[in-house]
């Protein structure tokens, strides 16, 4: 036999000092000293783990049979610096006193309830157990290494073992199900990239949990992550130009930009008023498809998200009133993060909405033909816009007004640029 299983006591076990990691030393003692100044880090690391959780069972020492009854250790010698340091913390010169002190520490923590002896798979001849170092150590060897897991397989290894699924597993379930490959290595950046809720919102894809939802078509979907896909494969791609969230943010709105410019939408007017007919007769939710805002705020992103799942025929007074809710958190929110001064103690609603239009109209943030949508549909002629207090109170209030879902799509596209310009 080439090899054999066998208990040895610590104390016989040496670390080898032709250990590969460094140049070759004198004997066991120079060889743990250079072993700390090079890695003393990953030794104190690993040194807390086998006093917490032991050695690994299925990673035994490869060791060689000495003729003096002591066995070298070929494959494993950070373990068994590390065991050996536990055991005995004066083996630490004291020029190294706070590593000697951590090794103390260690060894009063593990209340001498380390083995005394190791189960290790002993050589006899070098050239044998070479082969299988080897192995272990040089990469995949056309399959006959170890094949180490890629990004996704290891977060698909930690989601099955603790019980709980990382947020972006469930995209990349849906890739691969739809035959969208994800190139070696990347699938760190498409976490990256989808770890941001607003692009989340414009790829078409909620998480909850362990589920993936889409507000978007299927169809739509899968484009716009191969788009993601296309892009990273692309010459002159690094992390660096994803590493932010508003980063992820430009990037998704310049991959989807020519999608949504595509759209051809027919426009006509009546009473000053922009109706897109297309938008109007084909979308059913309150917001039109390839419409996205980057929203920070969580709450007001989840209702915005709602806004766009709802379909107005059906829940034609839940949209009304989450409208109006949506609307009014995204005012409060632009005037208190631009601290624009509203002259009202209680301002109502459309007093607000009024300050906003004046201050953009100061900084010509909108021009006077955007912002004619907002002063018809805030003056006190206009009692009957689906912006007025007394509408919306009637929608909540008075059991004989039903919002049409028409009014309701019109209004939003006649508001899309100044609720646009709000989370700009």
């Amino acid at each position: 036999m080439n090899s054999k299983k066998q208990f040895i006591k610590i104390e016989n076990l040496l670390v080898n000092p032709e250990n590969p990691r460094f140049n070759s030393v004198n004997n066991q003692e120079e060889a743990i000293s250079i072993m700390l100044r090079k890695m003393g880090g990953k030794i104190k690391n690993l040194a807390k783990d086998i006093v917490v959780h032991g050695l690994n069972p299925g990673r035994l020492l490869l060791v060689l049979k000495e003729n003096n009854g002591k066995y070298t250790a070929l494959e494993g010698n950070r373990r068994l610096t590390a065991i050996k340091l536990i055991m005995n913390p004066n083996m630490i010169s004291l020029d190294n006193n706070n590593l000697r002190k951590f090794f103390q520490k260690i060894k009063r923590e593990s209340q001498n309830n380390l083995p005394k002896t190791l189960e290790c798979i002993v050589f006899t001849n070098k050239k044998v157990a070479n082969r299988w170092i080897e192995l272990e150590h040089t990469g995949e060897n056309k399959g006959v290494g170890q094949v180490p897991w890629d990004a996704e397989q290891t977060t698909r290894f930690k989601s099955q073992t603790s019980g709980s699924q990382r947020k972006h597993t469930p995209v990349l379930e849906f890739m691969r199900q739809n035959t969208i490959e994800i190139p070696p290595r990347q699938t760190t950046n498409i976490e990256r990239i989808i770890s941001t809720n607003s692009v989340k919102e414009s790829i078409g894809i909620e998480i909850q949990g362990q589920s993936l939802s889409l507000i978007k078509s299927k169809k739509d979907v899968i484009k716009n992550l191969k788009k993601i896909v296309e892009k990273i494969k692309s010459p002159g791609f690094n992390v660096e130009k994803i590493y932010t969230a508003s980063k992820r943010k430009k990037l998704i709105k310049e991959l989807l930009r020519e999608e949504q410019s595509s759209t051809k939408v027919v426009r006509t007017r009546r009473n000053g008023r922009i109706i897109r007919k297309q938008t109007l007769l084909e979308r059913k939710p309150l917001i039109p498809e390839h419409f996205n805002l980057n929203i920070s705020q969580d709450k007001i992103s989840l209702i915005y998200t709602e806004l766009k799942e709802l379909e107005v025929e059906r829940f034609r007074n839940a949209v009304a009133v989450l409208f109006r809710v949506f609307l009014e958190h995204s005012v409060n929110y632009y005037i208190k993060k631009k601290r624009i001064n509203i002259n009202n103690s209680n301002p109502a609603l459309y007093q607000k909405i009024k300050g906003i239009s004046q201050y953009m109209k100061e900084r010509s943030l909108l021009t006077t033909d955007e912002l004619k949508p907002i002063n018809t549909a805030t003056s006190k002629d206009n009692r009957h816009s689906i912006w007025s207090t007394d509408t919306f109170n009637n929608y909540t209030h008075n059991l004989n007004h039903i919002p049409s879902a028409n009014d309701l799509k019109v209004s939003w596209s006649n508001f899309q640029k100044f609720i646009e310009k709000l989370w700009n």
